[in-house]
């Protein structure tokens, strides 16, 4: 009786081996899924910049899609090794360890038949049978007819999203980092930034009263626009080209300081990435060099501080 019940036993470890098998397996597929579908969905998103109702779809479909995958490769396995669930049967793990040892799956099969004929302790012949049967399976590793370490051929599955994420981590961060922002906040509007800046080239922003002063931009970008424009206390004037990517304004007598706190630089282009004409706003300051991004219409802003003249 007690080598019928050490080969249930077995049985037992066996089954449960085989389902933290499926669930190993099922964390790297279910990771490698998940990471693709990212990429995809930072790449749409990087080159559609869709609105917000794309968004939001993509979002819950992402959201859905994690929960369905987790459940069905890692947590239906992991339920399943604590018998929680229905799991297979000894005769169905017989099959499968007869796959890996030949020599074992008919006298295993024909045990587990024959401890389910009747009342062992009441025939002599079937007690018999079944001690035998018991004895030349003992010896049998079951388990190691899981071979965990074999789950390493499926890592090159993973491997391939995680090395493409990392290298557009180095190449171009936003491509990943930008996209999967505006998808997890796809309630808020984004607009498509400029393909190019403007930024201010004058080391110094001060005048004495009464002269003249020149402001001088720069338009940095891969693209460049075809005028540009600055809106002075809500009067907007035309810029000098200087040439294919410098403009150019003069202050005439400055009298006083433009604004309470100075001059608000918004520089209009016109060109086929900005049919609309969007503005992009430069505010500049010697005290404070750090840039802020945010979005504008379908244009780019920068915002470095406030102009000052004296």
């Amino acid at each position: 009786m007690q080598r019928q019940d050490s080969i249930r036993q077995n049985l037992d470890r066996f089954i449960r081996k085989y389902y933290k098998n499926r669930m190993i397996k099922g964390i790297i597929y279910a990771f490698a899924l998940l990471l693709s579908l990212f990429l995809v969905m930072a790449l749409l998103e990087h080159f559609g910049y869709f609105g917000t109702t794309v968004r939001a779809i993509l979002f819950w479909c992402y959201l859905l899609a994690s929960v369905c995958l987790l459940v069905y490769y890692v947590f239906v396995p992991l339920a399943k090794m604590f018998r929680l669930g229905k799991v297979i049967s000894y005769e169905e793990a017989a099959k499968i360890i007869g796959r890996h040892f030949p020599e074992v799956q008919d006298k295993l099969l024909n045990l587990l038949q024959l401890q389910e004929k009747g009342d062992v302790s009441s025939d002599g012949l079937l007690a018999a049978a079944i001690a035998q049967k018991t004895a030349q399976l003992k010896p049998v590793p079951f388990q190691n007819a899981v071979d965990i370490k074999s789950n390493r051929k499926y890592l090159k599955y993973l491997a391939i999203p995680v090395v493409v994420i990392l290298l557009l981590l180095l190449v171009s961060p936003s491509v990943i980092t930008g996209s999967s922002h505006r998808i997890a906040h796809y309630n808020t509007q984004f607009e498509k930034p400029a393909p190019f800046s403007f930024v201010v080239e004058n080391p110094s922003l001060e005048v004495a009263q009464q002269e003249d002063f020149e402001l001088h931009v720069l338009v940095d970008g891969n693209a460049v626009p075809a005028e540009a424009f600055i809106n002075i206390e809500g009067n907007v004037y035309r810029m000098r080209q200087m040439d294919k990517t410098h403009y150019s304004y003069q202050f005439k007598t400055v009298q006083r300081s433009i604004l309470p706190r100075g001059i608000n630089c918004v520089f209009n282009y016109f060109d086929a990435n900005c049919a609309a004409g969007a503005a992009s706003h430069a505010l500049c300051d010697r005290a404070r060099s750090t840039e802020q991004i945010e979005d504008s219409l379908a244009c780019k802003i920068i915002h470095q501080g406030d102009c000052f003249f004296i």
